[in-house]
């Protein structure tokens, strides 16, 4: 990037710094403990479907809660309603540290506290993520609208990296430490989201239909594609987390810090891949990727399935992260194309990919308690990828059939 295109980035885009600071330190936060949160549980000797069970209440009823959201999440004001989901969750974080530090003295179980604390942490993060990107995506379209997603998206997912990496090591040493320094995080986030210039005007301006010179029903076929494959993969993600931890931790020679850098992994991956996805968009509306990322996320599972060494464990969270980064972005991108609700939008996003986090880490735990932390689990995964591949193959047949019928 020479001078003048640098010294034109940095005035095009800094209306909109603190927004990215926010999201990168609210996502090593959340990430950061939501690695540690499955070894509190079995610091209090839970199952493994409790300690998954950590995971899906977040990722459960966040999306319970943004279809609530998307109906009237246009007409809130971002800047405040993301401040204060901030500052609920550094209350909520602050409550966790609090129960693990007194958990001798509660006359509750400590591990039913936790997890209804980790639901309403999700639903707290209702109000931070989809007003965030609605405001960020307002009045854009096509490359302009890529480009500033892809800088948004490497903004989270380079925090997502760095606090799985902090926090496993943390946890390592006192599961206590990387709750305190998720709240400290958060807060600076809050602090960087108010110096953000608050927007003129949160709802976006009409978006002509064909200003995306695509016709509607290619977006529309696109659209539903990537709904399916954002599921599937991340529900992958979602057996990566504390079913892959809990694995490596007490079945396999490995530690809290080496699931936590495989978890970073992912996110690095993740991050350099919504990079390359920002600054190109060659690949929009191909079906070439999509199959890519698809058999990228049958390789991952089998590789785990397979293998229990430490560098292929890595291999397949390299992959993983890859392949979860594109079903992100394509969603994204043709979720909020040609569409005014940008938020209530991105409401939807966020209720599909936690839907499938939440289900890949519950079901994950359950059948390893009772199957076992191997085969079971990627079996599943498998079988949730192949049933998603076999619904746009017959979306893809009755949209064809369709059109067919219509020509003739």
């Amino acid at each position: 990037m020479n001078k003048i295109t640098l010294t034109n980035f940095l005035k095009s885009e800094r209306a909109y710094f603190g927004i990215y600071l926010g999201a990168f330190l609210g996502a090593c936060s959340i990430s950061g403990a939501f690695t540690a949160l499955p070894f509190v549980i079995k610091h209090f000797h839970g199952s493994d479907t409790a300690a998954g069970a950590t995971i899906s209440a977040f990722h459960i009823l966040y999306p319970l809660f943004c279809i609530l959201l998307a109906f009237f999440v246009d007409r809130l004001r971002p800047k405040i309603t993301v401040i204060l989901s901030l500052t609920s969750q550094i209350v909520i974080c602050l409550l966790l540290w609090l129960t693990v530090r007194f958990n001798s003295s509660l006359q509750f179980d400590p591990i039913g506290i936790i997890i209804l604390l980790c639901g309403l942490w999700g639903i707290a993060l209702v109000f931070l993520w989809p007003p965030l990107m609605g405001w960020l995506s307002t009045g854009y379209e096509g490359p302009n609208l890529n480009r500033k997603l892809g800088i948004y998206n490497t903004s989270w997912s380079s925090g997502a990296t760095i606090g799985p990496l902090i926090c496993g090591y943390l946890a390592s040493i006192d599961v206590k430490l990387p709750l305190a320094l998720a709240a400290a995080m958060l807060a600076l986030a809050a602090i960087m989201v108010n110096s953000s210039r608050k927007p003129q005007t949160f709802r976006s301006p009409a978006v002509n239909e064909s200003g995306t010179g695509i016709i509607e029903p290619l977006l529309t076929k696109f659209r539903i594609a990537a709904r399916v494959t954002l599921f599937t993969g991340f529900v992958c993600l979602g057996l990566s987390r504390a079913p892959l931890g809990l694995l490596m931790r007490y079945e396999l020679p490995f530690t809290e810090a080496h699931f936590g850098a495989a978890v970073s992994i992912i996110a690095f991956t993740s991050t350099i891949s919504f990079f390359v996805l920002g600054k190109f968009h060659a690949w929009h509306y191909k079906a070439i990727p999509v199959i890519l990322a698809q058999t990228g996320l049958i390789a991952a599972m089998i590789i785990i399935l397979l293998f229990d060494t430490l560098i292929t464990i890595y291999f397949a969270a390299f992959i993983i992260g890859i392949a979860t980064a594109f079903c992100y972005t394509s969603h994204m991108f043709y979720g909020v194309s040609a569409t005014k609700r940008r938020s209530g939008a991105m409401a939807v996003h966020e209720i599909i990919l936690s839907a499938g986090i939440g289900v890949g880490a519950y079901v994950g735990g359950y059948l390893s308690d009772i199957y076992g932390r191997k085969p079971a689990p990627y079996l599943f995964g498998l079988a949730v990828i192949g049933l998603g591949i076999a619904v746009q193959l017959f979306l893809n047949f009755r949209s064809s059939k369709r059109k067919g019928q219509s020509s003739a």
